[in-house]
C-alpha cells in the first residue's frame, strides 16, 4: 500500500463529507477508487460508521443550506437560549421571522433591536420572566402618572407666575 500524506487523506475525507461520491473524489485527486474507499473506510472505522455517516449527512445539509459549520454552531447556541425561554422548537422559526419582519416594518436597525433585547434580558434578571410583561406595564403606568404630575406642576407654576405678575401690577394700597 502506498504512503499518502495526511493532508491528502484529509482532502479525500473532506470531499466525502461534503457529499461527493467516491468516483468523483478519485477522479478529482487522481487516485483509484480503491485508494479513496480505503481512506474513507479507515476514517469511518476510527469514528464509528454511524458517527461518520451522521457527519456526512450534516455536512451535506449544511452545504445545501449554504451554511458554514460556524453558522450552524451559532444557530445551535441561539436554539438553546430560545429553549431556555420556553419557546417551543416548532415556533422558533416563526418567532424569529416575526422579530425580523417587525424590525423591517418599523425600520429598526439591528443594533437598536440588539440593545432592546439586551435591555429585556437585563430586566428579566431582576424580575421573573413570567412577570416581565406585567412589570413593564406597571412601569408604563408609573411613567404616565409621572408625566401627569409633571403636567400638573407645570400648570401650577404657570398659575403662580400669573398670580405673581398680577400682584406686581397692582398698585400698593397703603
Amino acid at each position: 500500500m502506498e504512503y499518502l500524506p495526511r493532508y491528502f487523506e484529509l482532502c479525500v475525507i473532506h470531499s466525502w463529507l461534503i457529499g461527493k461520491t467516491r468516483d468523483e473524489i478519485a477522479e478529482e485527486v487522481g487516485k483509484s477508487q480503491g485508494t479513496v474507499s480505503n481512506i474513507i473506510s479507515k476514517m469511518r472505522n476510527s469514528l464509528g460508521r454511524y458517527d461518520a455517516d451522521a457527519m456526512r449527512e450534516l455536512a451535506q445539509e449544511l452545504r445545501e443550506l449554504d451554511m458554514t459549520p460556524e453558522n450552524w454552531v451559532i444557530g445551535c447556541r441561539i436554539s438553546k437560549v430560545l429553549e431556555k425561554l420556553e419557546i417551543p422548537e416548532a415556533r422558533i422559526a416563526e418567532f424569529l421571522n416575526e422579530i425580523f419582519e417587525f424590525s423591517q416594518k418599523m425600520d429598526i436597525n439591528t443594533e437598536i433591536l440588539r440593545e432592546a433585547i439586551m435591555e429585556f434580558i437585563k430586566i428579566s434578571k431582576e424580575v421573573p420572566f413570567s412577570q416581565v410583561l406585567s412589570h413593564l406595564e406597571e412601569k408604563r403606568e408609573e411613567v404616565e402618572q409621572l408625566e401627569n404630575k409633571k403636567k400638573n406642576l407645570e400648570e401650577e407654576i404657570q398659575n403662580l407666575e400669573k398670580e405673581k405678575l398680577a400682584t406686581e401690577e397692582k398698585p400698593d394700597v397703603l
